[in-house]
C-alpha cells in the first residue's frame, strides 16, 4: 500500500501479522499520507514495516513488547507510541451511571458604614 493518500491504517486483524500460511508480516506502507497507524494485535509478531516518506505520521499503536521496535524505527520526537489505540478500554469493564445533585446555599452579608463628621 504505497503512493496513496491513506491517513490511518489499522492492521490489528491481522492475528499472525500477515496473510496466513506467510508468517510474520511485512507491511510497506511508503508515501502515503500517514498520520497514525495501528499494529496492535495482541501477539508479538516481530512484523516488518517500511513507513518512509510518512512526514505527517504523530502516532503508532502496538502491543506492549512492540514499543520499542517501534520507537527505535520512529525516533522522531513527534511520533508518540505506545499501547493505547482507543479510549474503550479491553477486556471486562464497568460504566457507573447516576445522577448527580448539586446543593448551592448563597449567603449574603451586608455591612452598613456610618460617616459622620461634627
Amino acid at each position: 500500500m504505497s503512493n496513496n493518500r491513506i491517513e490511518y491504517i489499522d492492521l490489528s486483524d491481522f492475528a499472525t501479522g500477515g496473510p496466513p500460511n506467510q508468517g510474520n508480516g511485512f507491511y510497506e506502507l511508503r508515501f502515503n499520507n500517514l498520520q497514525a497507524i495501528n499494529v496492535k494485535n495482541g501477539n508479538f509478531d516481530n512484523f516488518g514495516m517500511i513507513a518512509e516518506g510518512n512526514p505527517n505520521i504523530t502516532y503508532v499503536c502496538c502491543d506492549e513488547s512492540e514499543v520499542s521496535m517501534v520507537q527505535s524505527y520512529y525516533s522522531s520526537a513527534v511520533c508518540n507510541t505506545n499501547t493505547y489505540c482507543n479510549f474503550t478500554p479491553g477486556g471486562i469493564y464497568y460504566t457507573i451511571q447516576g445522577n448527580h445533585n448539586l446543593m448551592l446555599i448563597i449567603t449574603v452579608v451586608t455591612t452598613t458604614i456610618l460617616l459622620f463628621t461634627i
